[in-house]
């Protein structure tokens, strides 16, 4: 069980990584656009997801904290 977290954790980061970060610095992306994609395939990914649902939360939840500590450690 904690490995799915650790795993659907990770999935988030990248995820959050490619929708905030490169999509639109890179691709020229509206911000927007990108937040929808963000929005439309978590939604996608944990509705295909056999997890409970407070493995997704939990997931959801690590995945944005681990995110933040590498946009704080990499952009400043």
């Amino acid at each position: 069980m904690a490995l799915r977290v650790i795993g659907y954790s990770l999935v988030m980061v990248i995820l959050l990584y490619l929708t905030v970060v490169f999509l639109p610095e890179s691709l020229n992306i509206n911000r927007n656009v990108s937040r929808a994609l963000l929005v439309v395939i978590t939604a996608i990914f944990f509705t295909l997801s056999k997890n409970k649902w407070w493995i997704n939360v939990v997931s959801l939840i690590l995945g944005v904290f681990v995110f933040w500590i590498l946009i704080f450690l990499f952009v400043r």
